[in-house]
């Protein structure tokens, strides 16, 4: 069981895996090595059988914000992102102070349309910790309920976080574009064009 630890740790995750099989196979009740291997299975982008662990991890009560969250964005990865919000929203009952929870969930909402519930999650999440991502995502929210100006705003703050986030840029220029601030827009385009050159 240690010894899988350390290869999550050091990112080894087929060896860790191969150590997290044999504990299952010595003791099938231990609830902790079915979350261990789910978590190997996850990095592994098994997620379906990443997602049984976890829940059998659970039904063995093993229960904290963590397994939520990890069966939650592996729900989310599927696709099942009512699965997933559930997920996300039960880690929240553990621990309301996690950003990264509130950055997931806030992502799921997006994709379900759900731009308010989105705007409301990115916002805890960046109280607790301000992010590039939680700025340029919150800003995407507000471009989709078209409110351009607060989008402009997010996409500088995380633009002022992180001055090589292109998606910020691209977005920003297409929010300048939709606002009718052209010469915004083409300086944040040229921006956009000089950062994929650099990336390349």
């Amino acid at each position: 069981y240690g010894r899988g630890l350390i290869y999550i740790k050091i990112d080894d995750y087929e060896e860790a895996l191969r150590d997290f099989n044999e504990v299952i196979i010595l003791n099938n009740k231990n609830a902790k090595a079915y979350y261990k291997r789910g978590l190997a299975l996850d990095n592994l982008e098994r997620y379906e059988e990443a997602i049984e662990d976890f829940t059998k991890a659970i039904e063995l009560n093993y229960k904290d914000e963590n397994v939520y969250y990890n069966r939650g964005t592996s729900k989310s990865l599927l696709k099942d992102l009512e699965g997933a919000k559930e997920d996300l929203t039960k880690a929240l009952e553990y621990n309301n102070e996690e950003f990264r929870i509130y950055d997931v969930r806030g992502m799921v909402n997006l994709e379900l349309d759900k731009f308010d519930e989105a705007i409301v999650d990115f916002t805890k999440s960046i109280k607790l910790l301000e992010s590039s991502v939680s700025y340029y995502y919150r800003g995407l929210a507000y471009c989709n309920m078209g409110e351009l100006e607060k989008a402009v705003a997010d996409f500088t703050k995380a633009i002022e976080i992180d001055p090589y986030d292109l998606k910020s840029y691209q977005n920003r220029g297409d929010a300048f574009c939709n606002m009718g601030k052209y010469d915004d827009a083409i300086k944040d385009f040229a921006i956009v064009s000089e950062l994929e050159k650099t990336i390349k």
